[in-house]
C-alpha cells in the first residue's frame, strides 16, 4: 500500500472516530452540513474521493480544532511544518483567509441546517456578489 494510501485511511478512521468520540452520529453531521443522505459514509468508506475542506467542515461541525485532530494522526505539529519562508504579510493573509473560509463554511452549514437558505439561492446569491465585485475592479 502507497503512503498516500495509508494517510488516507488513518485520516478517515480518525475522523469516523472524532465523529464518533464527540457524540454525532454521521446522519447528524450530513444534516448539519446539508449533504445529501449517505455522502459522509460514502466519504469516510472511500466509496467517494474526499477533500481537505470537506474534512475541516466536518471537524467545524463536531468542534474540533484541524491542528489537534492532524497532531492526532501524525503525531507532530503540523502547522509549524517547515516549508517555503513567506512574508509575515503572507502569512497574515492566509491565516486570515482559512479563518473567513471557516467561518463562511459555518454560515452556510447553519444557515442549510436553519433552513433558511437553499442550495440554489446560496449559489444564486454568490454569483450576485461576484457580479458585483468584478465592477468595481
Amino acid at each position: 500500500m502507497r503512503r498516500i494510501d495509508r494517510d488516507i485511511d488513518r485520516t478517515l478512521t480518525r475522523l469516523r472516530n472524532a465523529v464518533r468520540d464527540r457524540g454525532f452520529t454521521q446522519m447528524e453531521v450530513q444534516h448539519a452540513l446539508g449533504w445529501g443522505r449517505s455522502y459522509i459514509s460514502q466519504l469516510l468508506t472511500k466509496q467517494k474521493s474526499v477533500r481537505f475542506d470537506q474534512i475541516l467542515m466536518i471537524l467545524n461541525v463536531i468542534g474540533v480544532e484541524p491542528g489537534e485532530f492532524f497532531r492526532g494522526i501524525y503525531d507532530v505539529d503540523v502547522l509549524r511544518r517547515p516549508g517555503p519562508r513567506h512574508t509575515s504579510r503572507q502569512s497574515t493573509l492566509r491565516g486570515e483567509l482559512r479563518r473567513s473560509r471557516l467561518v463562511i463554511d459555518g454560515l452556510v452549514s447553519v444557515l442549510k441546517q436553519k433552513s433558511v437558505i437553499t442550495a440554489s439561492e446560496l449559489s444564486r446569491a454568490i454569483e450576485r456578489v461576484g457580479r458585483e465585485r468584478s465592477r468595481y475592479r
